[in-house]
């Protein structure tokens, strides 16, 4: 009886302290994605100013600026 009691209480230790990591990784993506505005957003903005895909963070700081002045004129006409 204690060996099953030692594993249950092991496996409960595991789970209560492994559960918080999980949940934190699941929100810092859906806090990552709400930050961006959506991929949509910005796949139409390259696809409008006829521009390669690349990654926003990867673009210089023109193009950065570019892209939010954008989307900031098309957001007030929405």
């Amino acid at each position: 009886m204690r060996f099953w009691l030692k594993n249950l209480s092991l496996s409960l230790l595991v789970a209560i302290l492994t559960c918080p990591v999980l949940m934190t990784g699941c929100k810092t993506q859906t806090t990552t994605e709400s930050v961006q505005q959506g991929p949509s957003d910005y796949t139409q903005w390259e696809h409008e100013t006829q521009r390669q895909h690349v990654d926003l963070e990867k673009r210089n700081a023109e193009e950065q600026k570019e892209y939010h002045d954008w989307q900031q004129s098309h957001n007030q006409h929405h």
